[in-house]
């Protein structure tokens, strides 16, 4: 799992649904990425670096586990 992803998600007050809509994937594979039963991307995480919009949401700090 990717604790830091969930606390951007909690601090933007986004559900996975929500940031499913906003990364434009369907949910139940944002589901599955994030609790690594589907590979998370590069791509991915620029999405989401994108989302959060914050100088704290490196890379590395999303992907930490």
């Amino acid at each position: 799992m990717y604790f830091n992803i969930f606390a951007e998600m909690a601090r933007k007050q986004l559900n996975e649904q929500s940031m499913s809509e906003l990364m434009g994937i369907p949910q139940r594979l944002l589901s599955a990425k994030l609790n690594n039963k589907s590979k998370l991307t590069v791509y991915d995480i620029f999405k989401m670096q994108k989302i959060f919009n914050k100088a704290n949401c490196t890379f590395e700090y999303l992907i930490k586990k």
